[in-house]
């Protein structure tokens, strides 16, 4: 695979619907922003870059990498890990500051153009101020390509 290919941009759109739950792996982790999700994305495989929302007052923009793996029954599976920046309306001790780095991966099941999967998003300051504890969400989602 070429450099160019894999810093070529995809531009297929997909939008995402779901829930989000926030883990507590910890004492330190306290805040809940338990709500609904909505993210778009320019594809799901090859280089992209999306816009998630949760309804309890937090946003990510970014960029994913799709990994696409054929499963049977004309399905595919998809690792998409990311990476890019955080911004929440309601400071907490996890998210000190308004803006922060967020990072995970998606995993989902194409078929038919419909996905179903589920996301892991941390979102940390790395440091910059203290405290950096952060915030864990796992997501279930349910999408469609265009």
């Amino acid at each position: 695979m070429a450099l160019m290919d894999v810093m070529a941009l995809c531009l297929a759109p997909t939008l995402m619907l779901g829930g989000a739950a926030t883990l507590h792996p910890n004492t330190a982790h306290t805040s809940d922003r338990d709500g609904v999700t909505m993210e778009a994305q320019t594809c799901t495989t090859g280089l992209g870059a999306h816009v998630f929302v949760l309804s309890s007052g937090f946003g990510a923009v970014g960029i994913q990498y799709g990994i696409p793996i054929p499963l049977p029954f004309r399905s595919t599976l998809i690792i998409q890990p990311f990476f890019g920046g955080s911004h929440t309306t309601r400071p907490t001790p996890e998210l000190p500051q308004t803006t922060q780095f967020w990072t995970g991966a998606n995993v989902m099941v194409r078929r038919s153009g419909w996905l179903v999967g589920a996301k892991w998003g941390h979102a940390s300051n790395a440091g910059m101020t203290a405290p950096n504890i952060g915030l864990d969400l796992v997501t279930g989602f349910v999408g469609k390509e265009f």
